[in-house]
């Protein structure tokens, strides 16, 4: 009934875009949260949050061992694995569909360091 009651609400928004970015900003927000709690004392549940939503497990070798070709046929080679996997990447970050930032950023003032 639950699920119903969802269909139902995404069944009433009549604009697609409303709802994308309604969805963009709930994984922006959640993602923004979780990288802060990756770099503080609640690390270890930040990295169990990811494993849960991102399914990642530590296996041999990398996270993607094996991929499915254009014709359903498993690969498990380890070079054409990372291969195919390095071309998807770079797919993805030259999509233009995602905001890129295209500026430098200044190199940041340290402090020196105190001598020992």
């Amino acid at each position: 009934m639950k699920n119903d009651l969802y269909k139902n609400i995404l069944l009433d928004i009549t604009e697609d875009d409303f709802l994308m970015k309604t969805i963009s900003k709930y994984w922006e927000n959640f993602c923004e949260n979780v990288e802060e709690e990756r770099f503080s004392a609640l690390s270890k549940p930040a990295f169990q949050t990811i494993q849960s939503i991102c399914k990642y497990q530590v296996m041999k070798g990398g996270i993607v061992n094996e991929i499915l070709d254009e014709n359903g046929q498993v690969i498990n080679d380890k070079d054409i694995v990372s291969s195919n996997l390095i071309n998807a990447l770079k797919e993805v970050q030259q999509s233009g569909k995602s905001k890129q930032y295209m500026g430098t950023l200044p190199f940041p003032n340290f402090r020196a360091l105190a001598p020992h």
